[in-house]
C-alpha cells in the first residue's frame, strides 16, 4: 500500500521517530510548556523532516509543515496541534502548512498526486470541556443532516485537487476516532 510506503521512507529520511505527544508540544511559554495531547502513538516529527530538507537543500528560509506524520489502520495521518480553540485558528496559516507538507512529500518520495488519495490531514485543537457536551449534542443533532460535521471546507481544495479527507477535532475526537481506535 502506497500510505505504508510513504511512511517508511520518510522514517528511513528522518531516522527517527517520537511521539504525538512530543509533536504536540507548544513550548511558546518557555515558563509553562504544554502538549495538547498525552497520547504515545508514535509518529514522524515531520517538522523535522521538513528541517532536514531545507538544511540539505541549502535553503535560507524554511518552509512550514504539519507537525507530525504517521500511519494507522491503512491511512497516513498528517497532523497539526493548535494549542487554540478551533475558532481562533487562523486558516490561512493551516493551509499553507498543508501545502508546503504535500510540496515536501513529493519532492522527497516519488508520489504523484493519484498516490496522495485517502490520506488524511487533520487540525487537532484544543479541547474545550465546557463547550465539549453542547458540541457532540450539536453533532448528534447534525448528522442527520450534514453527512461530515468534521470536514474543514476552508481546505476542501486539497479534497478536490488530491482527493484527501481533512478534518478538524479537538484532542478528545482526534483521541477517540483516530488514534485510540
Amino acid at each position: 500500500m502506497i500510505e505504508e510506503d510513504i511512511y517508511q521512507r520518510l522514517k528511513d529520511y528522518i531516522e527517527s521517530e517520537c511521539s504525538l505527544k512530543e509533536c504536540s508540544k507548544d513550548d511558546r511559554n518557555t515558563q509553562h510548556v504544554a502538549y495538547l495531547t498525552e497520547l504515545e502513538h508514535t509518529c514522524i516529527n515531520f517538522d523535522d523532516v521538513m528541517k532536514k530538507y531545507c538544511k540539505l537543500e541549502k535553503l535560507s528560509g524554511s518552509l512550514c509543515s504539519a507537525d507530525s506524520i504517521f500511519f494507522k489502520n491503512q491511512t497516513l495521518y498528517i497532523v497539526e496541534f493548535k494549542n487554540q480553540k478551533s475558532q481562533d485558528i487562523k486558516w490561512n496559516d493551516i493551509s499553507l502548512k498543508m501545502h508546503e507538507s504535500i510540496f515536501l512529500l513529493k519532492e522527497l518520495l516519488p508520489i504523484e498526486d493519484c498516490d496522495l488519495k485517502g490520506l488524511e490531514m487533520i487540525v487537532v485543537y484544543k479541547n474545550n470541556p465546557t463547550h465539549q457536551r453542547k458540541i457532540d449534542a450539536l453533532r448528534k443533532n447534525m448528522s442527520t443532516r450534514i453527512s461530515n460535521p468534521d470536514k474543514i471546507d476552508r481546505l476542501n481544495i486539497f479534497e478536490n485537487k488530491y482527493e484527501v479527507i481533512t478534518k478538524k477535532l479537538s484532542e478528545k475526537d482526534f483521541r477517540d476516532k483516530i488514534v485510540c481506535v
